[in-house]
């Protein structure tokens, strides 16, 4: 996943790409902790604006979906905005005043081809990231 965000130019100022990022979730009503580290993170002016969870080809995107979703969670920032992929699956979601919305799979193997607006979504989310600043 790294390498198409560099190619899409994410680890151009003001983004910053972190990779491997710890990060914990309270569930204060249940008083627990549930930690763990987001696949990529990249942050603008200090706060952390795309969340990215990969998985092996395994893994079906919509059973990675609930990880991402709490990594967004742990974050200050809204809208927050995150992908999860397989490597052949992509799907984005969103985060903004406390409710999630998800976008249709992309696939590889897709019979309609779709998978270019991958780079054309991240593209997108990329220039209102650098325009906000």
């Amino acid at each position: 996943m790294a390498p198409l965000l560099e190619r899409l130019g994410f680890q151009d100022a003001p983004l910053l790409v972190h990779s491997e990022v710890p990060v914990q979730v309270k569930v204060t009503e249940r008083d627990e902790i549930y930690r763990g580290r987001m696949d990529v993170l990249v942050v603008c002016n200090l706060m952390g604006v795309l969340t990215v969870e990969a998985k092996r080809s395994k893994f079906a995107v919509d059973m990675v979906l609930p990880q991402c979703l709490a990594y967004m969670t742990a974050g200050e920032t809204q809208p927050a905005f995150g992908m999860v992929t397989n490597g052949s699956d992509f799907m984005f979601c969103k985060l903004e005043n406390s409710l999630y919305d998800l976008s249709k799979p992309f696939s590889l193997w897709s019979r309609y081809k779709r998978l270019h607006e991958v780079p054309t979504i991240l593209t997108t989310l990329k220039k209102e990231f650098t325009q906000t600043t």
